[in-house]
């Protein structure tokens, strides 16, 4: 039977529903780079890899008879297996794809992916026949449908971390898609059918109901690849994924390193004991401008095989089909929306040790839509070894669809990357078509830690002294002796020190460098070099003969309470101001009471000393002046005349500097057990 004939309408409707997982646990392996992506896209998030480049990757499955995919026509062929000759029922091609890990575990990736699926529902028999399975047509009422759909999308995806506390870690993902509709169908058909006894061809005797919608099947009519690559498709859209993944990590502090002023997880290694992760997958749809749609009459046709053999296309086929079934395209301006095969991805894996590992996932189909590409359950579990170079694994997966298990296998080695979900399918005929995938990659290189070469936790990128240990604190520059001062500011980069003192040390902290400070371990001042001045009288400690209590220079720093000249210990009467030669102590006023007043005001300052305040000198100068011979006697009495003379000398020259040579007399009584004292006596 020519194959043209044997879809009915356009090519896209197989004897093959979509039903395998497409290596599941492939797309678990923590090396899988880009392609994990494909399945859930916060998988990209802390990737093993720091770039990962896919050249190259396809999946096919087998249908037999060989139908006449259009929209695979770079493969036109048939495969043998166990004797059955089997084309290309469904396909998915990944072309470049581009994974980069970014800066604290989040990724990048672009990808490009073309997929054909397709799938057939309805009467057993007929659907027996369509697979091959019986060579002539069967009569009687039946019914089916059809579904397909080709596109291709170009993808932009994010992940990244979003909690890493203890031993929980989460990270999420998303994926928005530009989608090109290839080619799209959906059929539907119920009657009575028959065949041609001479040709063994189908016959509609009758057909009670018929729908069905299609797009421009010109688009791929001259069979070339261009058109799915670039050019004005049929039909265009947007989808997108969302992933999120858990990692359970019981020992998450063996796997952080300190670096640029935090702790880090190790890029390198494979840190969860238990991940699980939930993606939503292909939400989205294509809108076809130009559909074309039909509408089944009420009476049959005959197919004849001479007819469909000549014929060359997909679209002559309709044609030809629409005449002899007296189908009509239904008249309206509506477009056609065709949603993705839109699925939840529930995906399981445990580490046992040793780059051992066993995972599971469990694909549940979520779209509804009778324009969407149905898809059978499958559930699929199975061991696998991994390291950056080998990857291999066993998976059994249950399908929905077939109500049966199926055997499948991956090996990734080096760049290269192979496996099917249905190894028997390749020696036997155990109820599921044969499929393979095989890809080509090339790993740019593996995550490691950010490049640190003189090993001071702070990356090259960050590191202001790359060639030198240092601290995070100071951009990776040195700090030798550990004071908080970078050594290139420090003043004393050998001692530690605080940064007052330009990191130089300051054992009493005075704010005076060691190495300049006079007295290092006391407390002191700039101006003394580092000494103490404890009493606070300018003169430091060291030069001071009375440190704890304040007192003038002259007196060697010690106190002198009464203002008199002589120091407090020295001052037989500290609280009155004297003369040294009365040891401090004050001449005691002996000026008769009765003489004028300013006579006695001058002699009570003379009890304290010859200095006279400018006022009084100024009065007593005057008083004498009023008479020319006018003077004034000093009479000194005591019991020491030695002291008495001293003093008396003392007088008579301050006085005489300040009221004249000549006015001024002195005299010494000698009294015995009498204090030192002064009268005053005006002479004419």
């Amino acid at each position: 039977m020519n194959h043209r004939v044997r879809f009915l309408l356009p090519t896209l409707l197989t004897a093959t529903a979509p039903a395998l997982g497409q290596a599941p646990t492939f797309h678990l392996d923590n090396y899988a780079g880009v392609h994990a992506g494909y399945h859930n896209p916060s998988a990209l998030a802390d990737s093993r890899w720091g770039s990962h480049l896919s050249l190259g990757w396809a999946s096919v499955e087998g249908a037999s008879p060989r139908p006449g995919l259009e929209t695979l026509p770079f493969f036109r062929g048939t495969m043998k297996f166990s004797g059955t000759d089997y084309g290309v029922g469904q396909a998915e091609v990944r072309g470049p794809g581009l994974l980069m890990a970014l800066r604290n575990g989040h990724a990048l990736a672009l990808t490009t992916r073309y997929r054909a699926v397709t799938a057939l529902t309805g009467d057993a028999e007929m659907l027996a026949y369509l697979r091959g399975d019986v060579k002539s047509f069967p009569s009687g009422p039946k019914t089916f449908t059809a579904t397909g759909h080709a596109f291709t999308d170009y993808a932009l995806s994010y992940a990244a971390p979003v909690l890493d506390f203890g031993p929980h870690f989460l990270k999420i993902g998303g994926t928005v898609k530009w989608l090109r509709g290839i080619q799209t169908l959906d059929l539907a058909a119920e009657g009575t059918w028959g065949s041609n006894p001479a040709t063994t061809m189908p016959r509609v005797e009758t057909l009670t109901a018929f729908r069905a919608a299609h797009s421009d099947l010109t688009f791929t009519a001259d069979g070339s690849l261009t058109p799915l690559l670039w050019g004005n498709a049929p039909g265009q859209g947007m989808g997108f994924d969302l992933g999120l993944t858990y990692e359970f990590r019981p020992r998450a502090e063996t796997y952080r390193y300190p670096m640029d002023g935090r702790d880090r997880p190790d890029a390198a290694l494979t840190k969860y004991r238990l991940r699980l992760g939930l993606a939503l997958l292909d939400a989205g749809r294509i809108r076809y401008e130009r559909p074309v749609r039909y509408d089944g009459p009420s009476s049959g046709g005959t197919l004849s095989a001479p007819t469909y053999v000549t014929l060359a296309n997909a679209e002559a086929v309709r044609n030809q089909l629409t005449t002899d079934l007296k189908l009509r395209p239904i008249d309206t301006p509506d477009a056609l929306m065709v949603n993705l095969p839109r699925a939840l991805l529930v995906q399981v894996d445990a580490q046992l040790g040793k780059g051992w590992f066993v995972g599971g996932a469990w694909r549940l189909p979520a779209q509804t839509s009778k324009a969407g590409l149905p898809a059978s359950q499958v559930l699929a579990l199975g061991p696998r070894y991994e390291s950056a170079g080998l990857g291999w694994g066993v998976t059994g997966q249950y399908v929905s669809g077939f109500g049966k298990w199926s055997l499948g296998t991956h090996l990734r080695l080096g760049i290269f990357v192979l496996g099917t979900d249905n190894v028997l399918g390749f020696f036997q005929k155990n109820g599921f078509p044969p499929q393979a995938f095989a890809g080509l990659v090339l790993p740019l290189g593996k995550a490691k830690r950010p490049a640190d070469r003189d090993a001071d936790h702070v990356s090259d990128r960050r590191d202001a002294c790359p060639d030198l240990p240092g601290l995070w604190a100071f951009r990776g520059c040195p700090d030798g002796d550990g004071d908080g001062v970078e050594d290139k500011l420090d003043a004393c980069p050998s001692e530690a020190g605080p940064l007052a003192t330009k990191g130089c040390p300051d054992a009493d902290g005075d704010g005076i460098f060691d190495k300049n400070d006079a007295c290092p371990t006391e407390a002191g001042l700039a101006q003394f070099n580092g000494c103490p001045d404890s009493d606070g009288d300018g003169l430091a400690n060291a030069d001071d003969e009375c440190p704890t209590a304040a007192g003038p220079r002259e007196l060697g720093g010690c106190p002198d309470g009464d203002g008199d000249g002589l120091r407090d210990a020295q001052d037989r009467c500290p609280d009155a101001a004297g003369l040294k030669d009365l040891d401090g102590c004050p001449l005691a006023n002996r000026t008769d009471p009765t003489a004028p007043e300013l006579l006695r005001t001058f002699a009570e300052a003379l009890t304290h000393g010859p200095a006279l305040p400018d006022g009084l000198r100024q009065s007593v100068r005057a008083y004498l002046d009023e008479k020319p011979g006018r003077k004034l006697s000093l009479r000194f009495s005591g019991e020491n005349e030695e002291q008495l003379l001293r003093v008396a000398g003392l007088f008579k020259d301050e006085l005489a500097a300040q009221l004249g040579a000549d006015r001024v007399e002195a005299a010494v009584l000698v009294r015995p057990g009498q204090a030192a004292g002064v009268a005053v006596v005006a002479g004419e």
